[in-house]
């Protein structure tokens, strides 16, 4: 199974140990699926754990992303950049090209941009699908 996780649930995972978008990451470390993400999200969980966190912290966050999921590299985006235009907010183009350029079997995510996708669910709807007990809050 191929999931997308955008940047919000990566950063909810830091900000919130106890959350679902932490029990999503928890399955994708123990290889429960293949992580997809676009050199945005990259670029934004960097920009991140840089405000957030120790120059150490921040390091270690970012090179556990890079061992975590495969990066879709934006130049294998454009054309369909293109075809996707105004059917998601621009900040998302990147995202859901990405995720439709693997193919993906979800987009796991804390943004309501992505309803434009059936593919999309929140962490905690991620999970339910799953079978697996979640936290009260969608993130």
């Amino acid at each position: 199974m191929h999931v997308f996780i955008d940047t919000s649930v990566f950063i909810y995972s830091f900000a919130f140990p106890e959350s679902n978008s932490k029990l999503v990451l928890s399955l994708a470390e123990n290889k429960e699926f293949h992580v997809i993400i676009s050199e945005l999200v990259l670029l934004e969980v960097k920009k991140f754990v840089r405000q957030k966190f120790t120059d150490k912290e921040a390091y270690h966050a970012i090179e556990y992303l890079k061992d975590l999921a495969e990066i879709v590299p934006r130049e294998s985006l454009s054309d369909l950049m293109k075809k996707l235009k105004g059917s998601i907010a621009d900040k998302d183009l990147e995202h859901l090209a990405a995720a439709e350029y693997r193919r993906v079997d979800y987009i796991v995510a804390y943004d309501k941009h992505f309803d434009v996708s059936p593919k999309y669910r929140t962490p905690k709807g991620f999970l339910k699908e799953l079978g697996i007990n979640t936290y009260a809050t969608e993130y």
